[in-house]
């Protein structure tokens, strides 16, 4: 996230901060402090992780396919992903933390603000969940429409040749 979209969020929660200072009750308190105990898995929540688990199969596929990387070199792409995306998700946190604590928010604020940001992105969860090769493969055989290979052992009609040809075919129909 950038120093400008820090400054942002923090401009508007101060807007939002002097707005009730105006008034008897502090509403953004209020609802500051109920964003906390809404963090459940929801349909919408399950839904966004099934897209994001989508997603990264899909690229970790190009990655392998059309990309032509190597398996391991997938697994380590994940890693640093996942990696990259939860230092700048723990960087966030920190800044508006003791940003909204120069703001002198509530401590409920600051709590709920902070489990709020604690919280693994469905992308990172992704990320984690299909990091090794054996877990994309098995994602993509259960979601994708997997085909498994048939393997024929080819007739030899050679009596000087003993070895044994197999053609693997992929039906491309069920």
């Amino acid at each position: 996230m950038t120093s400008q979209n820090s400054v942002s969020i923090c401009n508007h929660v101060l807007r939002k901060f002097n707005q009730s200072i105006s008034t008897d009750s502090n509403p953004f308190d209020e609802n500051m402090a109920n964003l906390g105990s809404n963090i459940s898995p929801t349909v919408e929540h399950v839904n966004s992780q099934a897209v994001s688990d989508r997603n990264v199969a899909l690229w970790s596929l190009k990655l392998r396919e059309v990309h032509k990387l190597s398996g391991s070199v997938c697994e380590e792409i994940r890693e640093h992903t996942a990696d990259m995306l939860t230092e700048n998700r723990i960087s966030l946190q920190t800044s508006t933390y003791s940003k909204l604590r120069e703001l002198n928010l509530s401590a409920d604020s600051l709590s709920a603000v902070s489990e709020l940001l604690s919280q693994p992105s469905t992308y990172e969860l992704s990320l984690r969940n299909l990091d090794m090769e054996r877990h994309l493969n098995n994602y993509v055989e259960h979601n994708f429409g997997y085909v498994e290979p048939v393997e024929y052992l080819l007739q030899n009609l050679s009596a000087v040749d003993v070895s044994e040809d197999y053609l693997l075919y992929i039906p491309l129909l069920n």
